[in-house]
């Protein structure tokens, strides 16, 4: 291309960009700009993006086709891994929102989830209702669904591990027998694991002549002559109470069996009366001096109960917040 043709073709192009080129001879008028091709949208600052995963409670296995239903938006479906994504450009109303699980063979559950701006992970599960999971063995263990008739209970269920003094003298202030001592303390280290699924051992198992004061974080235990049942706790309550007869509900030779201070336990970190005779939660006490072992329903259900926040509502709602204030229900054997 010769220096001429280069020139004018630098003078075209000049022509393009500048909105003052003229037309034809003989028009002075500048043409009107031509389209404009848009640029990127800035990104907003209260984009926020959750990137989920519901898996199922205790296999841990993923749910694929879970509906993820925020309270403001249509539902998404988990994919293959049980991965979903829910994302917004704005902070939505209201910011801590509620999110929906449902799929078949699952019991539905709700959460709460606080809105924050740039991208999450979240972690959920569902309880997948095939054996041993029992929805109606789980509202009686968990809710009270057993003995209560005006309504189901929210979960009593421990935040922390808790500690446990055991008071070595009767109410007449008579020393308790080293056995009898033992057997209790051996029996409260080993429920309180069992109790919770493993997620908790006890943090502390004292023993002590003189009486204390109520503690939070703590379970008293009273061994008493007189006393018109097995035993009576109250209901995972913080601080907690337990009260055992003795001698009226031993077994052979021992005055104090290890199955009614861990069904007392059991009351204890949350658990309340079942109909099933086998269990330990069974409201009377089984013959041939059963040694006080949880059985595989037992165990299957207070592991669900303790992968919950304290007051989750039925059959599976997490409360917004969690109160530790809580009625006191007393459990009599």
């Amino acid at each position: 291309m010769s220096k001429l043709s280069s020139a004018f073709a630098l003078a075209a192009a000049l022509c393009v960009l500048s909105a003052g080129c003229g037309g034809s001879s003989g028009s002075g008028s500048p043409t009107g700009p031509g389209p404009v091709t848009p640029g990127p949208v800035p990104s907003s600052p209260d984009a926020w993006t959750i990137e989920g995963t519901v898996v199922a409670t205790i296999s841990r296995a993923p749910v694929v086709a879970a509906a993820v239903k925020a309270t403001f938006a249509e539902a998404v479906q988990t994919d293959a891994q049980g991965q979903f994504r829910l994302s917004g450009t704005s902070v939505p109303s209201p910011a801590t929102f509620k999110l929906t699980l449902s799929a078949p063979g699952h019991v539905t559950r709700e959460v709460w989830v606080r809105w924050q701006r740039g991208t999450r992970q979240l972690a959920l599960d569902m309880v997948a209702e095939t054996a041993p999971f029992s929805l109606s063995f789980y509202r009686q263990i968990a809710r009270d669904d057993y003995e209560e008739e005006e309504g189901l209970e929210d979960l009593a269920v421990w935040r922390s591990a808790p500690s446990f003094f055991v008071h070595t003298t009767d109410e007449d202030g008579k020393p308790l027998a080293s056995g009898i001592v033992r057997t209790i303390t051996n029996t409260i280290r080993t429920a309180v694991r069992d109790f919770t699924g493993g997620r908790f051992t006890a943090a502390a198992v004292e023993t002590g002549s003189a009486a204390r004061r109520e503690r939070t974080g703590w379970v008293n235990v009273h061994v008493v002559r007189d006393l018109d049942a097995c035993g009576t706790a109250f209901v995972g309550s913080s601080p907690g109470e337990i009260t055992l007869q003795l001698r009226g509900c031993g077994c052979d030779d021992r005055e104090i069996s290890s199955e009614v201070v861990a069904h007392e336990v059991g009351h204890a970190l949350g658990f309340f009366h079942v109909s099933d005779r086998r269990s330990i939660m069974y409201p009377f006490v089984g013959g041939n001096c059963p040694n006080g072992t949880l059985t595989e329903a037992d165990r299957h259900h207070v592991t669900v109960a303790y992968s919950r926040p304290r007051g989750n509502s039925d059959p599976d709602t997490d409360p917004q917040t969690v109160s530790l204030v809580d009625r006191r229900i007393r459990i009599v054997n």
